[in-house]
């Protein structure tokens, strides 16, 4: 960096000199070429960036880089070609008064990516009495795009000049066009001072007849000098003229550096100078077809129909007909009353039906199925093409579901089979079966039951306990009588065999009707364990006559 010089100041005379200088070398026309200013156009047309179309549209304010590479694309490397391009052919100079008209052939080569620009490289020469500079004498002169350029120079300087072609990685042609000592031509000389120092008043015209030299050094060359002509009409094989003011041209071939025009008509085509269908270059062509690399347009496109075979950007957009694209990427949202979708819809770090394996997250919908959320993280959903559904500790397979989590439900009905690992409910459950694989904890008197029977002497209830369970058993037994006995009637009970309680009532006779009892009642409580094998166990009662047995049961 040491090696910049920085302008001098503006009132510096010169000042205008050097800021030409700088521009010059920024444009590549002079100096080293590795001194010349990239812009992002070259770095876009050589496929090195892409850039915002938000940025290409007018909106400056994000920056106008988003990527080397599509949004979620790998990252691709651009492997250069160092092939050098041909020698340029059908290489041209015309000078002028003060400029050099330059041409070749069109430059359709496609290696190192493509044509670039055309490399003008020159020597000038004192006198043709001066031996002839060869190609090692030449400096870079400057560099245009195209097959014609131009080149300023002073008046009445012999050049010679050869060009090379530079590819769009950078290499030029081994060998430049031009020869051993280049094209040679020669700038006409500036025949204002000589027409003003040659004619006057009564002296119209002047016949030179031999070459001599002015007092300032200037060479007058033999010709004809008037200072006003008028003709009806003139024939002319070839001349230089500084500035030309035409009403009405008839040209059948004009090469032109630069062109400057109101209004252009064209009955065929209009082409670039490298166009070739298809690869490079643009065309538009008298039908209205038109065929470019790219295009950067600010206002609105209208269009009856288009087809995109790449990639589609935009921040936002309103289709009322149908929109075919084989691939696209929106920024922006997705508006739309209905839509049928072929393929897929990604979201976040998917690609594919499969969870991303840099352990993103995002969403997946396509006919193979729907993926939510975040596989590594255990927070995900998944159902698949023919309706199974997969998450953290539940999924549902052909229609059975299984939690290997807690299951928790303010209620709940099964008709089949409840398989979980655990659950909570705060409601009601009911179901027709319950598999327990290991154990059911359930709280203190959470589950109860009950049962009852009658019989004649004598009759008996069961109740289930389950397994390292254990239950409380309230028994009840009464036993009645119709008649009067000269010895009491017997009521009792037991639990699980053993004699939990017993009741007799007193001797009766005839005389004690009005102090007889309609039967007898018993009850007992007692808590049984069900051990590792659950057991069933038998609540009874023995009586005079009718016997009824009840029996209630709480798991504790």
């Amino acid at each position: 960096m040491s090696d910049r010089k920085d302008l001098p100041p503006a009132t510096a005379t010169n000042f205008l000199a050097r800021v030409r200088e700088e521009i010059t070398i920024m444009m590549g026309n002079r100096g080293e070429p590795l001194d010349q200013a990239v812009r992002f156009k070259d770095l876009y047309d050589s496929n090195l960036l892409r850039l915002d179309p938000a940025f290409l549209a007018g909106n400056r304010g994000n920056g106008p880089i988003i990527s080397g590479n599509a949004p979620g694309a790998a990252p691709s490397v651009y492997v250069a070609d160092l092939t050098p391009p041909p020698t340029p052919t059908g290489f041209t100079a015309t000078a002028a008064i003060s400029n050099l008209m330059l041409q070749t052939d069109a430059p359709l080569f496609t290696v190192g990516h493509g044509y670039q620009r055309t490399v003008l490289y020159g020597a000038s020469r004192t006198s043709l009495a001066a031996p002839a500079p060869t190609y090692a004498n030449a400096v870079e002169l400057t560099q245009f795009i195209g097959t014609v350029g131009a080149y300023p120079t002073n008046p009445a300087t012999i050049w010679h000049l050869w060009v090379k072609w530079r590819t769009v990685d950078g290499v030029l042609s081994e060998s430049p066009a031009g020869g051993i000592n280049g094209v040679m031509v020669t700038t006409a000389v500036d025949v204002t001072r000589l027409v003003a120092a040659l004619t006057g008043p009564g002296n119209p015209f002047k016949v030179i007849t031999t070459s001599y030299t002015l007092a300032d050094g200037t060479v007058v060359p033999v010709g004809t000098y008037t200072s006003d002509a008028y003709m009806g009409s003139f024939v002319a094989a070839r001349g230089q003229i500084g500035l030309l003011a035409v009403d009405d041209a008839r040209i059948a071939s004009m090469s032109v550096a630069k062109l400057a025009a109101g209004s252009i008509s064209v009955g065929a085509f209009i082409n670039s100078s490298n166009y070739i269908s298809g690869s490079q270059g643009w065309s538009i062509n008298g039908n209205g077809q038109a065929e470019f690399s790219g295009v950067v347009v600010r206002g609105t496109v209208y269009a009856s129909a288009g087809v995109f075979s790449g990639t589609v950007y935009a921040s936002a957009g309103v289709f009322s007909g149908t929109v075919y694209a084989s691939d696209g990427s929106f920024t922006g949202s997705i508006n739309a009353t209905s839509g049928n979708f072929r393929g897929s819809v990604n979201t976040g770090d998917f690609t594919s039906y499969n969870w991303p394996t840099n352990g993103g997250g995002g969403s997946h919908l396509s006919s193979l199925g729907l993926l939510v959320g975040n596989y590594n993280s255990g927070k995900y959903f998944q159902i698949t093409s023919v309706g199974d559904i997969y998450a953290p500790q539940f999924s549902i397979v052909n229609g059975t579901a299984t939690f290997a989590g807690n299951l928790s439900a303010a209620g709940g009905s099964f008709s089949g089979n409840l398989n979980a690992a655990s659950g909570s409910f705060s409601g009601s459950l009911t179901a027709s079966a319950v598999n327990a694989v290991n154990t059911i904890n359930l709280a203190g008197n959470a589950v109860t039951t009950q049962a009852s029977s009658a019989g004649t002497g004598g009759a008996s209830v069961a109740l289930y306990i389950p397994p390292y369970q254990t239950m409380r058993i309230v028994g009840f037994a009464s036993a009645s009588f119709q008649d009067f006995v000269t010895t009491g009637s017997l009521a009792e009970l037991y639990i699980n065999g053993s004699l939990a309680a017993s009741t007799q009532s007193p001797t009766l006779t005839s005389g004690d009707a009005s102090t007889c009892a309609p039967g007898l009642t018993v009850f007992a409580a007692k808590e049984v364990y069900g051990g590792a094998g659950g057991m069933n166990v038998v609540i009874s009662g023995n009586g005079t006559r009718l016997v009824n047995v009840a029996a209630f049961g709480a798991l504790r």
